[in-house]
């Protein structure tokens, strides 16, 4: 049996940050896969980089002062995978949420411990009509990777 060719492949992924300073490499290139049904976490040390790879990957990262230099994103599970650095705003926009997303860490975007973690996904998802297919497939997919309540 033939392997799936992994859902997100990044290879050689490096950013910089351009400043009175001069240039700041602030990813140097990164390479990863993430497969099909995967948990994939990024740690690291405050200002070690997490957040730009992540907002690199889904091109949000503010340009100017930010510029991609190097690498290549590919998306898809097939051959006909896409390399999301190469695809115009319009196409990124229509990927962006409905396929790929990323759940922000900064403490004003975060969720809230009080609520039901289901809940607070469902209202983002909920948001824009083009999430709506992804409802059941991120509920599944938590409910089957999650195996850990919250206790009060």
């Amino acid at each position: 049996m033939t392997p799936l060719a992994p859902l997100l492949s990044v290879r050689g992924l490096t950013a910089i940050y351009r400043g009175q300073r001069g240039v700041v490499r602030a990813v140097e290139d990164v390479s990863f896969s993430v497969g099909l049904g995967e948990i994939f976490g990024i740690v690291g040390e405050s200002g070690s980089g997490k957040s730009t790879v992540a907002r690199a990957i889904l091109r949000l990262l503010p340009a100017p002062p930010a510029e991609i230099t190097e690498g290549e994103v590919r998306f898809g599970d097939t051959v006909d995978s896409v390399d999301l650095l190469k695809l115009s705003a319009a196409e990124m926009r229509r990927i962006r949420g409905a396929q790929i997303g990323m759940v922000f860490q900064d403490p004003q975007k975060a969720l809230n411990p009080v609520l039901p973690i289901g809940a607070q996904i469902g209202e983002g998802l909920r948001a824009g009509a083009t999430f709506a297919s992804s409802i059941g497939r991120s509920a599944a997919a938590f409910k089957s990777s999650s195996r850990t309540r919250t206790r009060r």
